[in-house]
């Protein structure tokens, strides 16, 4: 419906939906579609910086380790 390989109406028919329902979904997905991506970049950064923070811990691990040896 919203990249046009079905119309509204069909999909309706196809789901058994009423059309004002449908049209309400579509709304509230096309004001908040911007949000939803939005959160997969934010997810995105943070599993980057724990890969960073993850690598630190481990660089401070093996210092440590280097240190305590007589």
């Amino acid at each position: 419906m919203i990249s046009g390989a079905k119309s509204a109406a069909e999909v309706c028919r196809q789901y058994q939906l009423k059309p004002q329902l449908v049209t309400e979904w579509k709304a509230t997905f096309l004001a908040n579609a911007a949000s939803a991506f939005q959160a997969e970049a934010q997810l995105r950064e943070v599993q980057t910086r724990i890969v960073e923070l993850e690598r630190l811990v481990g660089r401070q691990a093996l210092e440590l380790e280097v240190a305590k040896k007589p």
